[in-house]
């Protein structure tokens, strides 16, 4: 049983009369908006910070909140919501709130039986409580009864032992039972709700494809469906599935996509397919392959990237064609001829059935062209000043008469070599060199093509572009190496595999477009360049620092790393200072005892990552450590470890509860902010450790 809302509160420090926050949930439009408001006086209360996540991760980081009040878009996509509120007051003292939030979510098939429950926010014995679907009243509950306003429909449950359980079912669950159900008195209350989304039967699917194809080819069929589920804006659900059958029987699950080689038992065939998401469609229509009649024969030709298809039949005859690339078909559609397909060496295979029809829009012809094999030309990689051999074979070479070789550009096509049967060339030039005469038992032509130019050139060189114009410390920063082809010809610029690989400070670091990391200060001295590769390497690129960039920002949160035991008196705290924001920094640092908060310390920074200072324990042990690092422009939220995280805690005192921090406790807290301030001025140092006796 899922509960609506499960909340845990933990805070970090009390204020004499702080309890508490009231939270409350308004449900709007399929947002669930949480706002909250202190039991304080709003004068004590300098900032408020807010972040919150959810099950699918981070939603906002720390920021200052100042309406107290967040909204979370499509909540139905979220299990959960994790909200920290942290208050810092006008007397240098803070707390820490944290709320889980679950969401009350259902989901059913259409067609069952379905249960929706909650638990009361409010209630009253004295009231009448009525329950919503969409705003429309379906239920009212008293003390005494439940009233169905559609017995048909929804069917109220009673809990005798928990008068506050709400519970009824949906009989016959459909699509539009789907959506948000509410409760309340007067009107639908954001506390009590559950979100109902149904999982419907997938449309009939629909199967596509040119199925009139002679014996031996090929016939590619799509089986095509839509989901009907709802709500629409629900973002997880599962991806469509298909099955495929013959005269009834199970074949294959294979995708949407069916190819089959034609054989003449298909003809008598019949194939349907199914569709599925959590519930399956109906069958589709079945689909029967039949022999086409072909008076037509369809030519291809390779030119500057693109197939070419042509055939003989025109004048007033209408012409449809049918294309069908990587075994995706697609719709017949009107054709003139010649008939293009663009970037033709994207595709392993393209198949075109071409329909001539007559006047009355009867079937004339139905023919096949292809542009594989032969068709489809030979790729040949060669460097830019080196040499390459070509070569390839004809059908046959002709008895009278000569063979052409042509250099086909983007805006023309020469003759560069012509052979005879009997050897003789003409055109041969340092650039172009014939290397086999044909004969009756070989028809393969050799050509060498000397000192290769703009052929898989060097790429141009790279210039490294950067996701954020001022780097932050702390900030997540996207480099991309950016380059462009010169290879020739322009059209076949895309065939080609990129690589990239990164340096920093001449050592390799990474391979890839792209290079991210977080700014730090063991980055940002860094040189940073990368190297572009098409088919040989590119120059380096112009040198990326990231202090040319940086802009200067409070420290980034200390972690602590451990603590231990030095003597008898003294603890021994240890943290990393990942980065200091571009400006000398210093910690504060703090301890909660059993009952009081002692500030302890004012550490001034080391050039060292790793910090460590040493504070006293305490006569009763110690709760919690926190620290905090500081700079000109602010100090970081203090980074807390209690008994909760740390063994050493729980194995060296008492886990007595959270205690009231004491005044003087947070005057000698702002006297250690106030030196910091005064030794990053004027040099001055000192470190405080200073025990603060329990308020009486």
């Amino acid at each position: 049983m899922v509960e609506m809302v499960i909340i845990t509160c933990l805070m970090l420090i009390y204020l004499p009369g702080v309890k508490s926050l009231n939270i409350q949930k308004t449900f709007q439009e399929d947002a669930l908006v949480i706002s909250w408001k202190s039991q304080l006086d709003k004068t004590h209360i300098e900032k408020e910070y807010v972040r919150y996540s959810s099950s699918v991760g981070l939603l906002k980081s720390w920021a200052v909140s100042r309406n107290s009040e967040i909204q979370i878009q499509d909540v139905i996509n979220h299990d959960s919501v994790q909200l920290e509120i942290m208050q810092r007051y006008t007397n240098f003292s803070l707390a820490y709130f944290s709320f889980d939030i679950k969401t009350n979510k259902r989901f059913f098939r259409e067609g069952e039986t379905g249960t929706v429950s909650w638990t009361m926010t409010r209630y009253s014995e004295n009231e009448r409580y009525s329950i919503f679907h969409k705003n429309e009243t379906i239920f009212k509950v008293s003390k005494q009864n439940a009233s169905s306003l559609y017995p048909d429909k929804y069917v109220y449950q009673e809990t005798p032992s928990d008068p506050r359980r709400v519970g009824f079912q949906i009989i016959n669950v459909s699509l539009p039972d789907s959506g948000v159900y509410t409760g309340g008195s007067l009107r639908p209350l954001a506390e009590d709700w559950a979100y109902v989304i149904v999982y419907g039967n997938p449309l009939k699917p629909k199967i596509i494809g040119q199925t009139k194809v002679d014996v031996g080819k090929y016939v590619t069929l799509k089986c095509l469906s839509v989901s009907t589920s709802l709500p629409n804006n629900y973002k997880r659900y599962p991806s469509i599935t298909y099955k495929w059958f013959k005269n009834g029987n199970f074949i294959i699950r294979s995708g949407n996509i069916l190819r089959l080689k034609v054989e003449e038992e298909l003809y008598k065939d019949k194939i349907t397919c199914q569709a599925k998401e959590v519930v399956s469609s109906t069958l589709s229509d079945s689909v029967q392959i039949e022999k086409p009649n072909c008076s037509e024969k369809i030519k291809s030709k390779f030119i500057a990237g693109n197939a070419e298809f042509s055939w003989s039949s025109g004048g007033d005859s209408e012409q449809s064609i049918f294309v069908t690339r990587n075994d995706d078909p697609g719709n017949w559609s009107d054709a003139n001829q010649p008939y293009t397909v663009k970037d033709a060496l994207n595709f392993s295979s393209i198949e075109v059935d071409v329909k001539i029809l007559d006047s009355m829009k009867k079937e004339i012809s139905l023919c096949r062209g292809l542009f594989p094999g032969p068709n489809k030309p030979d790729i040949l990689k060669s460097q830019e000043g080196r040499n390459a051999t070509i070569t390839w074979t004809i059908p046959f070479f002709p008895s009278a008469g000569s063979y052409y070789i042509f250099r086909n550009t983007n805006t023309s096509e020469k003759t560069i070599l012509t052979i005879t049967r009997n050897g003789n060339t003409s055109g041969q030039s340092e650039k172009y060199q014939y290397k086999r005469i044909p004969n009756k038992s070989s028809s393969q032509i050799l050509l060498e093509v000397k000192n290769v130019s703009l052929q898989d050139g060097k790429p141009l060189t790279p210039i490294i572009e950067s996701n954020l114009e001022t780097p932050r410390y702390g900030a997540r920063l996207t480099l991309t190496c950016r380059s462009y082809s010169v290879s020739q010809p322009a059209y076949y610029q895309h065939q080609l595999t990129w690589s990239y690989t990164w340096f920093r400070n001449d050592s390799i670091v990474y391979r890839g477009h792209t290079y991210a990391f977080t700014v730090s200060r063991d980055v940002m001295y860094d040189e940073i360049m990368c190297q572009a590769k098409e088919v040989i390497l590119s120059k380096n690129s112009s040198t990326y620092k990231i202090i040319r960039y940086l802009e200067k920002s409070r420290p980034a949160e200390p972690k602590i790393v451990g603590i231990s035991q030095t003597n008898a008196k003294y603890l021994r705290i240890t943290w990393s200072s990942p980065f200091d924001g571009g400006y000398p920094q210093y910690f504060l640092i703090y301890q909660q005892t059993i009952t009081v908060w002692d500030v302890v310390a004012n550490i001034s920074q080391s050039n060292a990552t790793i910090q460590s200072a040493d504070v006293p324990s305490g006569p009763k042990g110690v709760y919690s450590v926190a620290i905090m690092s500081c700079n000109m422009l602010g100090c970081t939220m203090p980074v807390k470890l209690d008994r909760e995280s740390n063994a050493f805690l729980n194995d060296n005192g008492n886990s007595a509860g959270i205690a009231i921090g004491s005044s003087l406790a947070v005057i000698v807290l702002a006297i250690m902010v106030l030196l910091g301030l005064l030794h990053m001025k004027y040099g001055i140092g000192h470190t405080l450790k200073k025990k603060i006796l329990r308020r009486s």
